[in-house]
């Protein structure tokens, strides 16, 4: 990947960018990279000297690796903190870097710390899936090593909290750094999830990105009363904003959403993606 400064930043964030010492080791695939889309892993590979990242966009991955070190260097002696352990699976190798291991007794407890924003865990109080799923196969990855994972935490360090929202806000998180509990899957089920991702990412043909990989947003329909831009109504269907709007004079339904967030801003490989495009060129089709 190339690296870019459009800004004229300082020096200092090209060689973090050019520096960055993540590596899923000698593995197939890392963890977080099984539980991703296939279609942006191989696009990612097969075009990776045509990819161009400006620095600036790596705002969290410069939390991220600056939260991280610091908290491996606030272990207590006993903790065990950035271990990378591996696994074979349908032969394919699977590694995964897990942030923290507490002992109890004779198991541990793994716990992950996820930089985000408040607004994330205000709408998954519980952790988000892709939360849940990426611990479970951490503790299949130490089960496979030896040791035994008797608990699950994500330890969430939301980068925009505001004191001002929680006093205010009872569902806005009460605290800038929550520790979530993670439900621990029966071992059938967490060999499933990763014999199901090792499938998905090495099938012949590409695959297509599912609305989920996508981000892909859900339409929704606005009942809006003349000019005001602010809606009366939010409908999930559009029978449910045409009963409201009988409702309303001078009233007009408006499609909002459907779009696809990652593919629009935050996908590194949407210009090489055919799939991508052929979405493109529908959406012109139903403008015009």
């Amino acid at each position: 990947m190339k690296i870019s400064n459009d800004f004229d930043l300082p020096e200092a964030f090209v060689g973090f960018a050019e520096a960055d010492p993540y590596s899923k080791g000698d593995a197939d695939f890392s963890v977080t990279e099984l539980l991703d889309s296939p279609r942006i892993s191989r696009l990612s590979a097969l075009h990776h000297d045509e990819i161009v990242e400006d620095v600036s966009g790596m705002v969290p991955a410069l939390l991220g690796t600056a939260i991280h070190s610091v908290l491996e260097r606030g272990a207590p002696v006993g903790d065990i903190v950035e271990e990378r352990l591996y696994i074979v699976v349908d032969g394919k190798i699977i590694s995964g870097g897990i942030d923290l291991q507490e002992p109890d007794l004779d198991a541990v407890i793994i716990s992950d710390y996820k930089t985000c924003s408040a607004s994330a865990l205000k709408w998954n109080p519980n952790g988000k899936p892709a939360w849940t799923e990426q611990l479970n196969l951490y503790a299949t990855l130490v089960e496979a090593n030896g040791k035994f994972c008797s608990g699950l935490n994500v330890v969430a360090i939301l980068r925009d909290w505001m004191k001002v929202r929680a006093d205010r806000e009872p569902d806005y998180p009460q605290q800038s750094i929550v520790k979530v509990a993670v439900p621990l899957w029966d071992p059938e089920v967490r060999d499933e999830l990763i014999r199901e991702r090792v499938a998905a990412h090495t099938v012949e043909d590409l695959p297509l990105c599912s609305s989920e990989e996508r981000w892909q947003k859900k339409v929704t329909y606005a009942v809006l009363q003349g000019n005001y831009k602010r809606a009366k109504h939010v409908a999930s269907t559009m029978i449910e904003a045409e009963t409201f709007a009988e409702q309303i004079p001078n009233s007009r339904i408006e499609e909002r959403g459907g779009e696809n967030v990652r593919c629009l801003n935050y996908c590194p490989v949407a210009e090489f993606c055919d799939q991508w495009k052929s979405i493109q060129k529908l959406g012109e089709k139903e403008d015009g």
